[in-house]
């Protein structure tokens, strides 16, 4: 103590959960049996701000998967298709239309289940780019026209190919 003036180390454990605290003093003579004179005002004790560690903490950083629901709404940006396994996204999980937006956003169209791409370039390859697999070769006639007019009793078929 100094001209009045003192100073202590108070520890009080780890009380501080964020909620004002205030330090109320008492003094009284050494020896005596006489009740505390507390001195007012009572002091708000102003905590240094600290950090709070998540018990999930440790793992956050080095997370290789999500383990729980993700809602849409805090999904922002893209993801790279690396970072979607394979078969995880089912149609059910897609808009309405969402599928064909991107192939033709990519300057593609869709292709039905068993369906067949031809081109005319045997080494197309924005079809190739596109994760077609060449299967073959289709050899198409040459086109042609004839008659369908029909005569008295005969019938004449007609042979288009395009």
């Amino acid at each position: 103590m100094k001209d009045g003036v003192f100073g202590v180390t108070l520890d009080f454990g780890n009380i501080f959960a964020g909620d004002a605290l205030w330090l109320e003093i008492g003094v009284r003579s050494n020896g005596t049996s006489v009740d505390f004179q507390r001195l007012a005002p009572r002091q708000l004790l102003a905590f240094v701000p600290y950090a709070l560690y998540s018990s999930r903490a440790g793992v956050a950083s080095s997370a290789a998967t999500v383990t729980e629901a993700i809602p849409a709404a805090q999904l922002t940006g893209t993801i790279a298709a690396s970072n979607i396994g394979s078969g995880t996204i089912s149609a059910g999980m897609l808009a309405t239309g969402a599928a064909i937006s991107n192939l033709y956003a990519g300057g593609q169209s869709g292709v039905a289940g068993g369906g067949i791409v031809l081109s005319e370039n045997p080494s197309n390859q924005d079809l190739m780019n596109a994760g077609y697999v060449k299967i073959g070769k289709v050899d198409l006639i040459s086109e042609g026209w004839s008659s369908n007019a029909p005569g008295p009793g005969t019938y004449q078929p007609q042979l288009c190919a395009s």
